[in-house]
């Protein structure tokens, strides 16, 4: 039978014949190798589970699992959804900071997968939390949600405010940081995102799935909107 794993052994062999066995022979030992596993789940510091009113700045912490060498994070904005952050690697570090606010008064599902060279760990459960509300005196100019089905209510993305700059220009982003949409002269009539792209068509971009985009507004140096940037959520 093969010799367990990652365990000392000792062993000593005495030789014999017929006047009888050799004596004083020295016991020796050696170690048997430890064979690499998966790593196993690692779970959520920082947001803790069900915890309510969390910045949208937030940073997440996570415990350290030994044998790892690194983690895949993803965020999404329902249960096993990956539409905010889709399986980033974030190395061997147990902290990460978003690159952009997360949507205020949303539930956030977050899973941290720890993984090796064997793998990635298996059956790992998710967290959620949800975000602060919109602070009253900082309301932001920029739905964060609209629906394109046809009813004529919400079918476009409005942004307050941006009539008074006709020299902008919006760009949308989907989750892998792919331009999607883009346009300049935003004006909430004909100038609008429909949920539909206008970039990548020609590799079968089109009508845009339900989920969480990234956008970005420019716009001339003196203005007054309050959001340049963050996420616009597609309800189908």
């Amino acid at each position: 039978n093969d010799l367990p794993e990652g365990t000392e052994i000792f062993v000593t062999i005495v030789p014999l014949n017929g006047r009888g066995n050799a004596l004083g022979c020295i016991e020796e030992s050696f170690t048997t190798e430890t064979f690499e596993t998966v790593p196993d789940c690692t779970s959520i510091i920082v947001p803790e589970n069900d915890q309510f009113n969390v910045p949208v700045d937030t940073e997440f912490v996570w415990n350290t699992i030994s044998n790892a060498d690194g983690y895949y994070l993803s965020l999404g904005s329902s249960a096993g959804s990956h539409d905010i952050l889709d399986s980033e690697d974030v190395g061997i570090l147990t902290s990460y900071n978003p690159a952009q606010p997360l949507p205020y008064d949303q539930d956030i599902f977050v899973s941290i997968v720890a993984y090796n060279a064997q793998g990635s760990a298996i059956g790992c459960t998710e967290s959620n939390f949800t975000t602060q509300e919109e602070p009253e005196e900082e309301k932001l100019e920029t739905l964060y949600g609209f629906s394109p089905n046809g009813d004529f209510i919400n079918d476009v993305w409005s942004i307050n405010g941006i009539e008074a700059y006709p020299e902008n220009t919006v760009s949308i982003f989907n989750r892998w940081g792919d331009l999607v949409f883009f346009i300049s002269g935003y004006d909430n009539n004909a100038n609008v995102f429909k949920g539909e792209a206008n970039q990548k068509t020609k590799i079968g971009a089109g009508e845009l799935p339900a989920g969480t985009y990234f956008f970005k507004i420019t716009l001339p140096e003196n203005h007054n909107l309050k959001a340049t940037q963050g996420f616009v959520v597609i309800k189908r």
